[in-house]
Order: C-alpha cells, then structure tokens, then sequence
C-alpha cells in the first residue's frame, strides 16, 4: 500500500478538471499513508480519521506497514468507542467469597 485516495479527491478529479480521464491512481495518492494497527484504541483511529478527513481508514499490519488488513469505518470506529465508554462506565460486580 503505497497511498490513499478519497472519494473527494476522485470527484474532484473526475468533474472539476479537464485531466480527469488522464489522471493516474498515483497522481491523486495521499502520501504517507495514515493508517491504524489492529492494537490502536478507537481515539488513536479517530485522530487520524479527522486528520484526512475521511470516513475510512486502512487498517495493516503491525509489522508490516505496508500490508493492509481492512478498512475501519467512521461507523465502526464509534461503535467501538461507545462500547469502550460503556464498560467503562459499567459498575463491577462484588466479589463472591467462596466457603
């Protein structure tokens, strides 16, 4: 994976410039590659969303930067937060003393 190219960044391309049909995926790439890691917190994926302005972003490898494993969505991404927030917030059972 070598860069990112919006939905934005296609329409631009595609209706408001003559070079549209002669623009290359390389042309219109985003560059470094912001991306989050299976490991990253819903805040880490949330920052960098809202750095590019995006409703998705690529999620790879660890160890392998450049290797993709998905996408997470703007709605997935809250949907995690929320559950995040909610154990937080969840009140911890008593411990049960065994006799």
């Amino acid at each position: 994976m070598t860069g990112v190219i919006t939905l934005r960044d296609l329409r631009r391309a595609l209706l408001g410039s003559e070079w549209g049909p002669r623009l290359l995926a390389d042309d219109l790439a985003h560059r470094p590659v912001l991306s989050v890691t299976p490991d990253d917190n819903p805040h880490t994926a949330l920052r960098r969303m809202t750095e590019l302005d995006v409703d998705e972003i690529p999620v790879v490898d660890p160890l392998e930067r450049d290797r993709l494993m998905g996408l997470l969505s703007r709605q997935e991404r809250t949907r995690a937060y929320t559950r995040l927030i909610e154990s937080l917030r969840a009140p911890v059972a008593p411990a049960v003393e065994s006799a």
